[in-house]
């Protein structure tokens, strides 16, 4: 289950940029302009020492050079040179555009994914200039340069570019909608469903025009466009990754929502919370080298604060809770030593009590509980004996970020979606657990019964041997929620022990994978073990042909489920002839369809290549996590 919503305006912006320099550039040598001259060149060459040697800072920066490497003499592959195009050439590249009517390639007809994307990147700079309150004047110069430079090449085709009407003919929207009181009027803003609009490819190279006043073409290098990184456009990044964070946020609380009155299944629910941080940590990742920290995140309103109070509600877009308190946390971590919490010294928190109606600083204190008791649990999970195979996003960063002590913006994501989560279920955070732990143990169980049934019958294509992946998957289970792994290790470390599965009981979102993990190992060892005894199709077949020829007056309820999960059990639907029975059953057992072709005489069976016919894994969107 993957929303909709999660979608990235970062990217989205990043993309939109990039197709309209990769459009303006390759239209524009296309139409005749020499676009390598007015660019710096694909490599630039550092200058030739004048002699000597080098001193101080210079001779320092010589070492830390990166060293050029060696083109590989057996790559016959010529890589395509990379060209920047600079902002300022946007409006040159578009005049000339706009002028040339040379044919076969002029007039030039804008495309509808062009005119997308530069109304998406015109509009997420407008959005953002309506935020940029206490810009200083050159920040706010700079952010509107760029909108007037792109505001400026819209002008400058729009003479070439479909009419609205036809321009989002192809967008659904309600005819209600369409037939208002200001159809007739010509809007300079595009609707918020255009904007929205699914994204166009970006732009192939152009097929090379014939005709003697076409200009020649050769194969067009990889174009992206370039923004100054000045403290502005650092600020302007640093928003759009913001807005991210918050949309995906959104889209966790409604999950969690629905996971709490039973619209959405804890699997689904984890996995979509997880891909969202995994998602919000490789944009910033991608962010890193330009991203710097502006302003005083320290600054208090009192001396005694845990942090500024007075913008408690406008610093809750950037989790600066969450932050505060894990910086908090770290500062006393001191690897490999594990930090112990007494039960109370921040207080006793209550799942019980009305949060809503808590001012900030109750609320910061709640916050401040549930961290402070959760934080050396995780802490803990580096001392487990086994691998956790169901590792989340929050407790892989967790781990990182207790040694090296730095909180990247993902992570104090991540931290403030184990808080929500809180907010949401209160009292029924433990739920998960209980959901994970009856599974676990009802499919541990599942498992034990078949070894137990099995253990003195045998064939060929499971010898015992095969036994260990079943009893290695029952260990897991038995490891993870049968006995608490973290009190066995507080008790190896002399910790306070506390209550049994106390971080569990506390992290859905770790409960929702391995729930998740064990599931699908289960059912990938399940098909294994069905597939070499073959009982279950026998049976299945057997079951089909007593109910064609009316012999059964009950229903078999699980060969009912299994035909309705895998309807890939039949070649070609249920036979429903004593003659169909034989042939479906010959084919499911891997021998050839040539064998029942007409006009063949009496011959042995034949065996297919394909070999039998067998389940296979259910759950195309859950196997994509595997």
């Amino acid at each position: 289950m993957l929303s909709d919503s999660l979608t990235s305006q970062y990217l989205q912006y990043k993309t939109d940029t990039d197709i309209v320099a990769t459009w303006l550039a390759t239209t524009a040598k296309r139409c005749g302009l020499d676009v390598d001259h007015d660019n710096q060149g694909p490599v630039k060459k550092a200058p030739k020492p004048t002699g000597g040697r080098l001193k101080g800072k210079a001779r320092k920066a010589a070492k830390a050079a990166p060293k050029l490497t060696p083109p590989n003499e057996n790559s016959k592959i010529p890589k395509k040179p990379k060209y920047t195009i600079t902002v300022k050439q946007f409006t040159s590249f578009a005049e000339h555009i706009a002028r040339y009517d040379k044919p076969p390639v002029g007039p030039v007809k804008v495309s509808r994914g062009f005119c997308l994307a530069l109304d998406r990147a015109i509009s997420a700079r407008r959005e953002f200039g309506k935020h940029g309150e206490g810009l200083d004047e050159a920040a706010e110069e700079s952010h509107g340069f760029f909108v007037d430079v792109l505001e400026r090449v819209r002008e400058t085709l729009r003479p070439l570019m479909p009419k609205r009407q036809e321009d989002t003919r192809g967008i659904e929207k309600d005819e209600k909608l369409l037939a208002n009181r200001f159809e007739h009027l010509e809007l300079e803003e595009q609707s918020e469903a255009f904007l929205n609009a699914p994204d166009a490819p970006k732009p192939e190279a152009p097929e090379k025009p014939t005709g003697p006043s076409a200009p020649d073409v050769k194969a067009e290098p990889d174009l992206e466009a370039e923004v100054d990184l000045d403290r502005h456009e650092i600020i302007f990044m640093f928003h759009l990754l913001v807005q991210d964070a918050n949309s995906f946020m959104d889209v966790i609380k409604k999950t969690w929502r629905g996971y709490k009155i039973g619209l959405v299944d804890l699997v689904p629910g984890s996995l979509t919370t997880n891909t969202a941080i995994d998602l919000l940590r490789r944009m910033e990742e991608e962010m890193k080298p330009t991203l710097d920290k502006v302003g005083d995140p320290d600054y208090k309103e009192r001396p005694g604060d845990g942090l500024n109070f007075k913008v408690y509600g406008q610093t809750q877009d950037i989790f600066v809770t969450a932050w505060q308190l894990l910086r908090s946390f770290t500062a006393i971590c001191d690897p490999p030593n594990a930090p112990v919490y007494k039960p109370g010294c921040c207080g006793t928190y209550d799942p019980e009590s009305d949060r809503e109606s808590k001012p900030a600083r109750e609320k910061f204190a709640e916050d401040t509980q549930i961290l402070m008791e959760a934080f050396p649990e995780f802490y803990l999970l580096r001392f487990l004996a086994r691998e956790n195979f169901a590792e989340d996003e929050l407790s892989r960063g967790l781990k990182v970020a207790f040694t090296t002590k730095e909180h990247p913006f993902w992570l104090v994501f991540a931290v403030q979606v184990f808080l929500n989560i809180h907010h949401i279920l209160r009292d029924e955070v433990s739920r998960p657990f209980s959901e994970l732990q009856r599974s676990a143990l009802t499919m541990r169980d599942s498992i034990g019964s078949t070894l137990k049934m099995h253990d003195k019958l045998r064939v060929e294509n499971w010898p015992q041997k095969n036994d260990k992946i079943l009893r290695e998957i029952q260990a897991d289970m038995a490891y993870w929620c049968a006995t608490d792994p973290l009190k066995v290790e507080k008790a190896r470390l002399g910790m306070p022990t506390g209550k049994m599965f106390r971080l569990f009981r506390w992290h859905p979102l770790f409960c929702g994978l391995l729930l998740y993990r064990f599931k699908m190992s289960y059912q990938e060892a399940g098909i294994l073990f069905v597939g070499a005894w073959g009982s279950v199709l026998y049976s299945l077949h057997l079951y089909n042909a007593l109910q064609q020829e009316k012999l059964l007056t009950a229903r078999w309820a699980d060969l009912d489920v299994l035909q309705a999960i895998h309807p890939e059990s039949w070649i070609g639907g249920p036979p429903r002839t004593p003659d169909e029975y034989m042939k479906r059953f010959y084919l499911s057992m891997g021998y050839s369809a040539t064998t029942f072709a007409k006009n063949r005489r009496n011959q042995p069976l034949q065996a297919s290549k394909n070999g039998p016919k067998c389940l296979t894994e259910q759950g195309s969107v859950a196997l994509m996590f595997k």
